[in-house]
């Protein structure tokens, strides 16, 4: 599956100058998710160390990540990702 902009929200800290904070949810698996270049739809939005957290659900539970932007060049976005347990 690819990104899809309806499943994204969010935005805390819009208008200061901190990182922004995003939700994403989807049925695409966490490889999926978290490979760079999954968000370049959001390249026009989101910056470097903005966090989006991201629900993975792969049909038996749903799995959060933190997902930060590392580059952001205004068409590709590169991104790391840390577990939550």
């Amino acid at each position: 599956m690819a990104f899809t902009k309806k499943n994204f929200g969010g935005n805390v800290g819009a208008g200061s100058d901190t990182a922004k904070l995003f939700m994403y949810k989807t049925a695409d698996t966490k490889a999926a998710t978290i490979a760079s270049g999954y968000f370049n739809d959001l390249a026009d939005i989101v910056k470097v160390g903005d966090v989006i957290i991201a629900t993975t659900d792969t049909g038996t539970t749903a799995k959060p990540y933190i997902i930060y932007v590392l580059t952001n060049n205004g068409t590709v976005v590169t991104t790391g990702f840390a577990a939550v347990a």
